[in-house]
């Protein structure tokens, strides 16, 4: 653009230059709008066409393989064998029934043969999945083999590796059968350890102490074992399973003085948290499955046994804080269980806390605050009643028939199959998958 000089010069005359000045600035202004206005539309366009490019790649998740289909739906099939048996996978699988040709994948279980140098039983779990695409047929078979471990017996209280009892703190026994809590000075309340059980002063033992081999019981001041002392001959294996796979990600909180009520059936949270003075009343049978269960001070939480028992499974930490209480309906623990399956858990009840329940957490250390209760059983790693507190054996528990062993499931080979050995393998797996296709 030619610059104009106000004096004059090579470039023209003076006169006139104020007002071609003035038009060209004009004009210049009017091109300078015209190419901003281009230029916002052009950035307004490519912004919507980003963010619905962002919107669309969002809302549609990336293809799929059908292996990785079937990977998957092995991956969720062998989880519910480890954590709640291969009964539990074949029920789940009974009412996921397909019509044919309309899943994207199935899953089918099929006994196999033993193996001639096995008594074990083993067991095929099929997952077929279709392409839709080009109507590629993907099948893998998971061969695993159970063995079930020998029954365990009843427990009141056991540790694995030690068992401290603090100051006037005390264990006993009473019968849940009797009516809730009554005649809590039983002696019944027989404690073991594969390690070694010490008894501060004034504690008490209404029952058997019974330490590891080669351990022994240490008695403080005053401390007193109504029944034996002596050590077992062998140590005592409890099998522990692997914690539960992540739960879905939601946390589940009742407030502040709260009254709510949970109904039966399964539920799945994060984080269940019972605010202080929060209550709530669980209807049985239901099964609750968390990373982390914490009832704040004064909170409330009983479990309805009177249609089903109620379990709940804790993937890390139990947490009862002070004068909190978790506890059966109708003072029975039999219906009532809380596993912790974590390695490394910590289970804490606080000052006055008050647990009514069969506590199995045998990765876990637990601690009783001061004055806590706990009615019903215990398993742990380890375990410390702190002063005053008290443990208090349901002989109901100890009365009733051993539980079977556990099966321990292991994987014995991951294979993949020809269209022609799944539909063999798993018909019905097959039907749900891949319809009528030859």
């Amino acid at each position: 653009m030619w610059i104009r000089s106000r004096r004059g010069g090579p470039h023209g005359p003076a006169q006139g230059g104020r007002a071609d000045a003035r038009a060209e600035r004009g004009s210049t202004l009017l091109a300078a709008s015209a190419c901003l206005l281009v230029v916002a539309g052009i950035a307004v366009a490519v912004a919507r066409v980003a963010h619905d490019d962002i919107v669309d790649v969002e809302s549609r998740p990336a293809p799929r393989t059908a292996q990785a289909v079937v990977d998957d739906a092995l991956n969720q099939a062998w989880a519910t064998v480890t954590h709640d048996g291969m009964d539990a996978l074949r029920a789940r699988l009974a009412r996921e029934r397909h019509t044919p040709g309309t899943a994207r994948s199935a899953v089918e279980v099929e006994d196999s043969a033993p193996s001639p140098s096995s008594t074990h039983k083993s067991v095929n779990i099929v997952s077929i999945a279709a392409c839709a695409k080009d109507g590629e047929v993907v099948a893998t078979a998971l061969v695993v083999r159970g063995a079930r471990l020998p029954a365990v017996p009843r427990l009141g209280v056991f540790a694995d590796r030690s068992i401290e009892i603090g100051r006037n703190a005390r264990v006993s026994s009473y019968d849940s059968r009797l009516g809730a809590r009554s005649h809590q000075n039983g002696a019944r309340g027989h404690i073991r350890s594969n390690g070694t059980i010490s008894l501060a002063h004034g504690a008490v033992v209404q029952g058997d102490a019974t330490p590891g081999p080669m351990r022994n019981v240490t008695l403080g001041g005053n401390a007193h074992v109504s029944g034996r002392t002596a050590a077992s001959e062998r140590g005592f294996t409890i099998a522990a399973k692997d914690p539960h796979a992540a739960p879905h990600a939601v946390d589940k909180r009742v407030g502040v003085d709260e009254r709510r009520s949970l109904a039966p059936g399964s539920h799945a949270w994060q984080v269940f948290t019972v605010e202080a003075g929060g209550e709530l009343k669980i209807t049985g049978p239901a099964t609750i499955t968390v990373a982390t269960l914490h009832l704040a001070p004064g909170a409330t939480v009983r479990a309805d046994t009177t249609k089903g028992p109620v379990r709940f499974r804790v993937r890390d930490n139990l947490a009862i804080d002070t004068n909190a209480r978790l506890v059966s309906a109708n003072g029975r623990t039999g219906e009532f269980e809380i596993r912790v399956e974590g390695r490394d858990a910590v289970v804490t009840l606080g000052v006055g806390a008050d647990l009514g329940a069969r506590l199995f957490a045998p990765q876990a250390d637990i601690e009783l605050g001061e004055g806590a209760r706990l009615f019903g059983s215990v398993v742990g790693r380890r375990l410390r009643l702190a002063e005053r507190a008290e443990i208090h054996v349901d002989e109901a528990l100890l009365d009733s028939p051993s539980a079977p062993g556990p099966v321990i499931w292991k994987i014995v080979e991951r294979r993949d199959l020809s269209p022609t050995e799944a539909r063999t393998l798993a018909p019905a797996a097959y039907a749900a998958a891949c319809g009528s296709r030859d």
